[in-house]
């Protein structure tokens, strides 16, 4: 939660059924956290929840419009996976939500020595059907900087990148 200030506005795209939403709003009582997701189902769960004051949740298509920023945080928690336009929809995000910080957790393709030897055979290697990547450090590197992010710190940790990223220029 270090990565998040106290008072900050805070936007978690594809906040699923609300867990990383409320786990920042729990930390951070003096933020805003507004979590959208598209799926009708979890953004109900997400509501149902013991929410905390401090966080709301809206419907949204990320990939169409978003809140008007400006953010101070944005949170991508196993979101850009999913996407195929991921440099258009960073760029997209960069200017609509206008944030300083971009919080980004990615399946990492590295995980396991077998989803090398997976790809290499034809095999499905991904970890969902509806991934249209697992990034490797490479690729992960590559398409933050595309999207004009600039990472400031980076880990791995189960098997996925966690990346607190920076427009360029801020």
């Amino acid at each position: 939660m270090d990565r998040v200030p106290d008072g900050a506005r805070v936007l978690d795209v594809g906040c699923g059924y609300g867990a990383v939403a409320r786990s920042v709003a729990l930390a951070r009582p003096q933020a805003t956290v507004l979590g959208v997701e598209i799926d009708a189902g979890r953004l109900a769960q997400a509501k149902a929840a013991d929410n905390p004051p401090n966080l709301s949740f809206a419907a949204a298509d990320a990939t169409r419009a978003l809140p008007p920023g400006p953010w101070d945080v944005v949170m991508l928690s196993n979101v850009l996976e999913h996407l195929e336009e991921r440099v258009a929809f960073l760029r997209d995000l960069l200017a609509t939500a206008r944030p300083e910080r971009v919080l980004i957790r990615v399946p990492l393709f590295e995980r396991d020595w077998k989803m090398a030897l997976r790809r290499e055979v034809g095999a499905n290697y991904m970890s969902d059907p509806e991934h249209f990547i697992e990034h490797t450090m490479a690729e992960f590197a590559h398409e933050t900087a595309a999207a004009g992010l600039r990472i400031e710190a980076q880990s791995t940790l189960w098997g996925e990148i966690w990346a607190d990223c920076r427009p360029v220029g801020v």
